[in-house]
Parts: C-alpha cells; structure tokens; sequence
C-alpha cells in the first residue's frame, strides 16, 4: 500500500488537472471492498478492508486473493502506523497456509502520511463510463505506464465505487462494497504475528 500512496502523490505534481469540480471524499473511512486482480490474463479475485484515519496517521490494507485452487488464498496486508516514533509500516504477504508466513517492519519511504484521495485534486475528469459493470464518475491520472482511477457515484461525489491501479501487465480493481466515515480505531492494532519473531 504505501508504494501506491507514495506514487500517487508523486503522480499528482506531473499531471495537470483539467480543471473541473473534483470529488472531496473523507480522508477517514472504513471500507469493505472486493478485489480483482488481472496478472496477464491470469485472474484472481478477493475480498478485505481498507481503513483510514487521516488525523490519527493511520492506514490499513488488507485482502484475502483466492488462489487458482480455491482452497487456499493470498494473504496481502500493510498497516501504516505514522502516530509511532518512528513511524512504522507492517506487511504481511504470502500464501495463508504456509506455516513460515510472517509479518515484516519498515520505516516509510514517504516521511508524510498521505491522503488516499489526496491526487484526485489534479486527476483528469474522465467523465461518466462504465467499469466492470458499474456506471460511474471517473477521475484519472496516468504516467510512465502507472494508471489509477477513481470511479465515483454520479450522483453522489462523495461516494467512491471502484478504485482502478494499473502498471506494465498488472490491472487491480478494488470494489467498494460500503463506505463508511466511521472508523473502529481497533482495526489499527499492531497484529500479534508483527509482535513475535518470524518461525523458524
């Protein structure tokens, strides 16, 4: 996660913005959302949570990916906790039934926490379309073959759909199935396998 967030803000001082009214979307929320991952042809799909809390500094990312066998699923989390001194992120990645899974700490390369929607004050108004099935409101920036998207409601600006993430051979689409401004504060705790030392 905080490779997407630090690109979109990167993104955000090259590409101008057309200068149409933009969506102003909490930068503190809760959202259930669903996930399709295109690798080349391959797709997979899964479900998770992202999380903010902007005046807090703190994020959360997280997804469980079905695998081709569907018995077992692709665990994909990242906490950013900005509040720490230092602040700290947590990653854990790898397949849920592998007993080494692990979780892993680094500083931030961003030294700020950013806004998630904080590029969409320089995206292009892409207008109203339709993506995966869904009729929405697009704001868009693309650069170096780095595409994001951000579908909003038409008739509620204020409520994202669908979050598109493109690079060279990878498109990630993530469905927001509820939006809420109202955050649980425990969904940032530091999770008990960052707490131990990786097995053995």
């Amino acid at each position: 996660m905080h490779m997407w967030i630090s690109l979109l803000v990167a993104l955000s001082f090259v590409i101008l913005s057309s200068g149409q009214p933009h969506p102003t979307i909490s930068e503190t929320f809760a959202a259930r959302v669903e996930v399709e991952r295109d690798t080349r042809g391959e797709i997979h799909r899964g479900a998770g949570d992202i999380c903010r809390d902007q005046i807090n500094k703190k994020g959360l990312e997280a997804y469980n990916i079905t695998l081709g066998n569907n018995t077992n699923d692709e665990v994909v989390y990242s906490l950013e906790r900005y509040d720490l001194d230092p602040p700290m992120e947590y990653h854990i990645r790898g397949v849920s039934k592998d007993p080494h899974l692990h979780c892993s700490e680094e500083r931030p390369h961003d030294p700020e926490f950013q806004p998630f929607f904080g590029w969409l004050a320089e995206a292009k108004d892409l207008g109203t379309m339709e993506i995966k099935d869904l009729r929405v409101h697009a704001y868009g920036i693309e650069n170096g073959g780095i595409r994001l998207l951000l579908g909003v409601d038409p008739e509620d600006s204020a409520k994202p759909m669908i979050l598109e993430r493109g690079t060279p051979g990878e498109q990630i689409y993530i469905i927001f199935k509820t939006f809420s401004t109202t955050v649980d504060p425990r969904v940032f705790d530091i999770p008990e396998m960052c707490r131990r030392p990786p097995p053995k």
